[in-house]
């Protein structure tokens, strides 16, 4: 769902070819418009003025001195800036996926799904600041080490925002759990067409559904079924609202059976059936 207008569908070969890139001087909308499913790492720092952004088909209002993580995955839109807006971009290809998984910002991926906007004040900026401009400084190298560096670079980034963060957000669990979960949602966004049952991600873990679930309960304080159904609605929201296919049509996309069990599905989890969902949108 990319369009030439989108920054990082438009620049796709040089960010899989450098791995990191670096963007400063963003100043107008990155995607115009149209939902993004991102299959890179987004770390945004917005320097002036503001943008309005749905991440999962979340609003949110982002301000100078905010710093954006957006993992891959995860649906991205923006249709609004101020004409004073100006921000830096960290973005990492898909192929170094796998080695972000070994640092710092993985291992806080539960808080940034829940958390993607971290507001800075004007010392916290600065430092910030600092490290961007090293990690630009380092993507833009002819070194051989230099995704490596770059890595390392944001591994101390992800370090230093944990720092900012108030002492009852940091997510403290013991990291079997932060394994288990992200590898649970990892899973999930891969196979959440083909199978909605807690069962079916228990066993890829070689785990039993009920410690399994246990868990994903203990490590994010949300059970396992709830992030099933908030990856599956989010999906079935942007298909709703972006796309012209019948019901029946986005309920065989989603894995569902038929469309009844589409539906029951859809209003259990939205208080809306997926038509009463779609013609509230008309009507905004």
């Amino acid at each position: 769902m990319a369009t030439k207008n989108n920054l990082f569908a438009s620049n796709a070969a040089l960010i899989e070819a450098k791995g990191v890139v670096v963007f400063e001087d963003v100043r107008d909308r990155v995607i115009y418009g149209e939902p993004y499913l991102s299959p890179l790492l987004i770390i945004c720092l917005n320097r002036r003025g503001e943008t309005h952004a749905d991440y999962d088909m979340v609003r949110y209002n982002i301000q100078a001195n905010d710093l954006s993580v957006f993992f891959p995955n995860h649906i991205i839109i923006s249709d609004e800036t101020s004409d004073n807006y100006i921000a830096s971009m960290i973005v990492v290809s898909q192929r170094l996926t796998e080695q972000i998984k070994k640092t710092s910002i993985w291992q806080q991926h539960q808080f940034y799904l829940k958390n993607p906007i971290v507001h800075l004040d004007e010392k916290q900026f600065l430092e910030v600041n600092h490290v961007f401009q090293l990690v630009k400084t380092m993507s833009e190298s002819d070194i051989p080490e230099r995704e490596e560096c770059c890595l390392s670079l944001l591994n101390i980034l992800t370090k230093l925002v944990d720092c900012y963060l108030p002492k009852r957000e940091t997510i403290d669990n013991p990291r079997l759990g932060k394994r288990y979960f992200n590898a649970f949602y990892e899973a999930l966004n891969k196979y959440y067409n083909q199978s909605h049952d807690v069962a079916f991600y228990a066993d890829l873990a070689h785990l039993s559904p009920k410690y399994f679930g246990s868990i994903i309960t203990h490590e994010t304080g949300i059970n396992a079924s709830k992030w099933i159904a908030e990856v599956i609605i989010v999906r079935a929201k942007m298909l709703l609202r972006y796309n012209t296919l019948n019901m029946t049509d986005i309920s065989e996309q989603l894995g569902f059976p038929d469309l009844p069990s589409f539906s029951r599905y859809f209003k259990t989890n939205t208080g809306q059936s997926p038509m009463e969902y779609r013609k509230s949108l008309l009507r905004k």
